[in-house]
């Protein structure tokens, strides 16, 4: 048995044990970039180490950057018939594409996460996208916003611009703002100082806030913090936005 071989059912093994013990919730603690980072490494290692053989060449190392500097060094012996059945079956063009373009979507996703204000549909009670469907009832004097991405430092603070802008453009004007935090699956240390820093804002403009959370790598992060004291003292965090639209009801909030 080769030693790849031998790695890939050590793997294997190591997996379903993790999968039995439910150890999926260790990832949490893995920062987005660091994961980015990871697959982006897997993604290029593979197509550095195939260079070769797409290209009709011997690469020698036993590294893959030796492999890829072989291959490369080798281009003028490179055997054409194989380049072109590779290029025209689009091999060589579908895996670094299908990574940079995987990492792109990714960037672009997490710099740039969904942010919308919530309605209720009146049939079925379940709160979802205003945009989408602008019949669906609202709250008096409350906004509805859900975000749906990891909050980390290259994000945070633009998504809280981004709510600010949504408070600062609803008409009328809300007295209250519920933003809906179950979509969010982690965040790092930035982004909980972004979140304090939002919190002062909207303390600044008059604006009351609620929070919907029930991840619990967030409110691991959120729990030590001033704005988790004021808001749970004030009963302004729950775990869905049901309930935190019935405790806003039943508070007769009108403002802050």
């Amino acid at each position: 048995m080769t030693a790849a071989a031998t790695l890939a059912v050590l793997t294997g093994v190591i997996l379903l044990i993790a999968g039995f013990l439910r150890l999926g919730f260790l990832a949490d603690f893995i920062s987005d970039p660091v994961m980015t980072g990871l697959k982006s490494g897997i993604g290029l290692t593979i197509a550095a180490g195939r260079l070769g053989t797409v290209i009709g060449v011997r690469a020698e190392g036993d590294k893959v950057v030796d492999r890829l500097l072989s291959a490369l060094g080798r281009l003028d012996d490179a055997h054409l018939p194989t380049v072109l059945v590779a290029v025209g079956f689009g091999i060589m063009q579908s895996v670094p594409a299908a990574v940079l373009i995987s990492i792109l979507l990714l960037l672009h996703h997490m710099d740039n996460p969904a942010i919308y204000p919530l309605g209720r549909d009146p049939a079925s009670g379940v709160y979802r996208d205003l945009k989408r469907h602008p019949s669906d009832e609202t709250e008096p004097g409350l906004l509805i916003v859900r975000v749906e991405s990891r909050l980390y430092f290259a994000n945070a603070r633009r998504v809280a611009e981004r709510v600010t802008a949504l408070v600062e453009a609803a008409t009328p004007r809300p007295h209250a703002l519920l933003l809906d935090l179950t979509g969010v699956p982690g965040m790092d240390l930035t982004a909980v100082s972004a979140a304090e820093e939002f919190h002062g804002t909207m303390e600044q403009r008059g604006v009351d806030l609620w929070v919907a959370l029930d991840s619990r790598q967030p409110v691991e992060m959120l729990r030590h913090t001033g704005t988790w004291e004021r808001l749970s003292g004030r009963g302004r965090l729950h775990p869905a936005v049901e309930a935190a639209v019935a405790a806003y009801r039943a508070s007769g909030s009108s403002g802050p």
